[in-house]
């Protein structure tokens, strides 16, 4: 069954809270302001849906598997009577 839904639950839960708004504000259970929470909450997560659908479907991204790299010790030079300094690790990637 819910794979038959795939795609519209949330504007089937969208459509509930706008029920929910409208007869909920008809019978007095719910004031102008709390009616209108529900209506801006619903039509915020249909809006959402369908940007996120949209979205996904028409971006695709292209993975490229990094390359093996190696990596450069570089020793600075060392005055006498100074602290030493320790070694810096350079990468470089053979895909530059």
């Amino acid at each position: 069954m819910l794979t038959s839904l795939s795609g519209y639950k949330t504007y089937l839960i969208a459509i509930a809270g706008l029920l929910y708004a409208a007869i909920g504000y008809y019978l007095g259970y719910l004031d102008a302001a709390q009616a209108l929470q529900f209506v801006q909450i619903s039509l915020t997560a249909a809006g959402l849906r369908s940007a996120l659908s949209s979205a996904i479907t028409t971006t695709t991204s292209t993975v490229v598997a990094p390359t093996t790299a190696t990596i450069t010790t570089v020793t600075p030079a060392i005055a006498s009577g100074s602290t030493p300094i320790p070694p810096v690790f350079i990468p470089s990637s053979s895909n530059q």
